[in-house]
């Protein structure tokens, strides 16, 4: 008899702790999804009554808000796609070089707000992979993106890529905030964010990272995260290997 009831009163504190969590997670993404639209209601306010010449500015934000709504959507199906097991790559020969630079368009604005360095570093000649263009474009975009969002102002960060005999080899590091030894084990878990990272840079969904686990392996590949401490920068290693992906079936 005793035993029933602690069993059912830890059943009941595991239910009560993921309908805090579920919560939480609305929360968040309402927070995530608000601000962007907030501003992009604004902006379109604006649009009639500013000047001809300013007119490009304001649609330069409208451009970058709605992009920040379209990945915080795309990360949140993703995490659902690859959950059902219905996420599909699309296996071709992928130029490396394209990769790099599709996955800066993403970045660049954000670098260039925050003052921020790029290192770039790409073999001679950078060669092509089999692998799903886009999905790799989002994992490095995604790695990229994380380095800027938790480097100050004026930081750096370096994008080396070096072809191995049996893996393409893409190296993200950069000297900002850091990652405690504790939050490195759960970096890439999803829903996940360090207090260190959240008062740094505000709270976010902590789903970047579990996108790039999910796909790197999608390809067959590896991500590792290190950092040597609080204020100490990260590095992030990619790993493709040089071959087909393991596949998934089913589109959504």
């Amino acid at each position: 008899m005793l035993q029933a009831t602690l069993l059912a009163q830890r059943g009941q504190r595991q239910a009560e702790l993921a309908l805090n969590r579920q919560t939480q997670l609305m929360a968040v993404v309402a927070h995530e999804l608000r601000n962007p639209l907030m501003t992009l209601c604004t902006t379109a306010t604006l649009l009639p009554r500013v000047a001809a010449d300013k007119i490009a500015r304001l649609l330069e934000i409208i451009e970058r808000q709605t992009g920040r709504m379209s990945r915080v959507i795309g990360d949140l199906l993703d995490v659902s796609r690859v959950n059902a097991g219905k996420l599909r790559l699309e296996f071709g020969d992928v130029d490396i070089a394209d990769v790099v630079e599709d996955s800066l368009v993403t970045c660049r604005h954000a670098m260039a707000r925050h003052t921020q360095t790029l290192r770039l570093e790409l073999p001679s000649p950078p060669g092509s992979i089999r692998g799903d263009a886009v999905r790799l474009t989002q994992i490095l975009s995604n790695l990229l993106g994380n380095a800027s969002k938790y480097t100050p102002a004026g930081g750096e960060i370096a994008l080396v890529v070096q072809r191995m005999p049996d893996a393409m080899v893409f190296t993200v590091e950069d000297n900002g905030i850091g990652i405690s030894p504790r939050a490195l084990l759960e970096v890439f878990d999803p829903f996940v964010q360090e207090q260190h990272a959240v008062k740094f840079n505000g709270v976010g969904l902590g789903l970047g990272l579990a996108v790039v686990r999910e796909l790197a392996e999608a390809h067959g590949g590896s991500v590792e995260a290190s950092s040597a401490g609080l204020g100490q920068g990260s590095r992030f290693v990619l790993r493709i290997p040089i071959r087909d992906g393991r596949r998934w079936t089913e589109a959504s």
